[in-house]
């Protein structure tokens, strides 16, 4: 007998077939009243998932954002830069087979990660969860870039299982299922995407002092450069021009890097927290693991108000 059919038999029971039940104070129970309480028990639904959907919501919310960890500005300019001091090149070519592959790699983790927290909160809130047609190409879509870089391939394994896993209906109608068969590649894909958000750091970091250097050739030219500068009565508006550009660049770069940083905060707190939710997944309401959903909300919601401002 399955859980939920001993469940009504169980309430049938208690009401003593006349539709009425009798509780401790003697007080008269109407079936209807009895029968949600035992499909509440046997569906496990009374559980409260709150703060596991609060976690869920703001994690989709922040996996959301492809263009988070997209550092092709900063490899394009500071490439050119570099390249204009004759100085050693350390930067990708924004056009290379290895910088494509990356941000794909990187999108479709995105879009894997965001699908399985938007399922989670769906089903904290009891909703029907559903998928969007996007996660049913990620598999395909990874395999016909056929990559190469070793490097890539956890994000890529882990966005193309987590992908086939949230394509399974049944997985999808219980939140217990969900949270332990995703839970290697949900792992996997937070690994991933916090190596690439320290990338992405370390990329436009790089770029600020290319940058640097690059204005400062201009606004400190050698004594030459000063002599032909002065001829030409030049001198102030070169200085000057490049001196904006140069805070012009700086803030821009530094504003990127720490939402990067944000990320690289924010990814970590994702993968801890969801790695509690597995050995958890008995007991999702138990205190102490409410208690560190909510203690690292903050770095969450930062994250979301770095996203929100790189927008604006």
């Amino acid at each position: 007998m399955g859980a939920l059919s001993f469940a009504m038999k169980s309430a049938m029971v208690a009401a003593n077939t006349d539709n009425f039940g009798t509780d401790r104070q003697g007080a008269r129970l109407r079936l209807e009243n009895i029968l949600p309480l035992a499909l509440c028990a046997a569906l496990s639904g009374c559980v409260n998932l709150s703060a596991v959907g609060d976690f869920a919501k703001e994690s989709s919310v922040i996996s959301a954002n492809k263009a988070l960890l997209d550092d092709t500005d900063a490899q394009t300019e500071a490439r050119e830069y570099a390249l204009a001091l004759n100085l050693p090149n350390s930067f990708a070519d924004p056009a290379s087979k290895e910088f494509t592959d990356r941000l794909a790699v990187t999108a479709h983790a995105l879009t894997a990660l965001n699908a399985y927290m938007t399922v989670l909160a769906q089903l904290s809130a009891k909703d029907v969860a559903n998928v969007s047609s996007e996660v049913s190409t990620i598999g395909t879509a990874l395999k016909s870039l056929n990559v190469t870089d070793p490097k890539l391939q956890p994000g890529l394994n882990a966005a193309t299982s987590l992908a086939n896993i949230l394509l399974n209906e049944v997985i999808r109608k219980d939140v217990k299922k969900l949270i332990d068969s995703a839970a290697a590649p949900v792992d996997d894909i937070a690994n991933y995407l916090v190596d690439q958000a320290q990338t992405t750091s370390n990329t436009y970091n790089q770029a600020i002092a290319v940058s640097n250097r690059y204005w400062g050739s201009l606004t400190a030219p050698s004594k030459g450069d000063s002599e032909l500068c002065r001829t030409a009565n030049l001198c102030k508006t070169v200085s000057v021009l490049a001196n904006r550009a140069r805070d012009a660049d700086n803030k821009n770069l530094s504003a990127k890097a720490a939402a990067a940083d944000t990320a690289t905060a924010a990814f970590k707190k994702i993968r801890n927290d969801n790695a509690a939710l597995v050995k958890n997944t008995d007991h999702l309401d138990d205190k102490a693991l409410i208690a560190m959903l909510k203690s690292d909300e903050p770095d969450l919601q930062a994250a979301i108000r770095t996203l929100k401002s790189l927008k604006d």
